[in-house]
């Protein structure tokens, strides 16, 4: 492994071009453990490169998590930060806690030159660093996506990241009224725009389907509303206020969806919902039931940064 100089002075990131040797994993392992860790915020971020390399994140300067970017380090952390700027620590599920996780978190990483699929760096990592108690994230669910509309109605387990650290609903949102010129005029547009604005996942059907094309024929009127910034949870409640009836707003530990039904209870880990079509807003806040906790295996994402 030849480390080489990084043109930049920072100390939680430098540059590395690997070799297979017998010693790779625990010269790697060394030196990440010598960067720096510094606080995950836009402005860090902006200064990285469209590189591939490994990571590492820390919560209150304790390591939980060892990833990979194979394209884009910035873009792959970007998405980190979104993600847990969505988050808050949980003691209860009360949508009263407003302590937000992402303040707690830091990180380093390593530009790394060769074929990161053919290397698997990060598994190495996390072998060594699993063993050490430094990769508790690498195994509770933070790092994968959207499990599935099939997946929806299992019961969280205890030691989920998302029932660790739940979507926080009192975030901030705007949505704009305009994007690119193509102007809100319907609820499925309405719907799509606050998906893309949330920092966390908002599902709904998309495809094509009698539910989409409804979505799509349902004229909104956003006038009061557009522009606004409001929190998440308002959101939600204007629009279960405008949705017809029969439809149900389900709020889930780490993601809210969004789909023609009328039985919450099917459920069973969710932490509230809005049922629709009373022309006001009706939450129900549920206290959820959680699984026994164990192990959750990381699906390895298809990434899709840009370069």
């Amino acid at each position: 492994m030849i480390k080489e100089k990084s043109s930049s002075s920072s100390t939680h990131v430098s540059r590395f071009s690997l070799s297979i040797t017998k010693a790779m994993r625990e010269q790697l392992f060394t030196d990440l453990e010598t960067l720096v860790p510094i606080p995950l915020t836009r402005e860090a971020l902006e200064r990285l490169n469209d590189e591939p390399g490994v990571y590492r994140l820390f919560l209150d300067d304790k390591s939980v998590y060892v990833g990979k970017a194979d394209k884009s380090l910035r873009q792959r952390l970007q998405k980190h930060l979104r993600k847990l700027s969505g988050r808050r620590e949980n003691s209860t599920f009360q949508q009263t806690s407003k302590t937000n996780l992402v303040g707690r978190i830091k990180f380093t990483c390593l530009y790394v030159i060769e074929d990161l699929n053919a290397l698997a760096p990060e598994k190495m990592l996390i072998k060594t660093l699993k063993a050490d108690g430094k990769a508790s994230w690498n195994v509770n669910g933070f790092g994968n996506n959207d499990p599935g509309r099939n997946r929806d109605r299992s019961m969280v387990k205890n030691s989920h990241f998302d029932r660790l650290y739940p979507i926080d609903l009192s975030v901030m949102v705007k949505i704009p009224s305009e994007d690119g010129g193509s102007p809100i005029t319907s609820l499925f547009d309405l719907m799509q725009r606050l998906k893309e604005s949330l920092p966390f996942l908002f599902r709904f059907p998309t495809r094509a389907s009698q539910e989409t094309k409804s979505l799509q024929k349902e004229e909104v009127d956003l006038i009061g509303l557009q522009d606004q910034e409001k929190s998440a949870e308002e959101w939600f409640g204007e629009l279960s206020r405008i949705l017809p009836a029969g439809w149900l707003i389900t709020v889930l530990p780490g993601y809210v969806i969004c789909y023609r039904e009328d039985n919450p209870n099917i459920y069973e880990s969710r932490t509230g919902s809005w049922k629709t079509g009373l022309g006001k807003i009706d939450f129900s806040l549920h206290t959820p039931t959680f699984g026994a906790s164990g192990e959750i295996e990381e699906i390895e994402e298809i990434e899709q940064e840009k370069v």
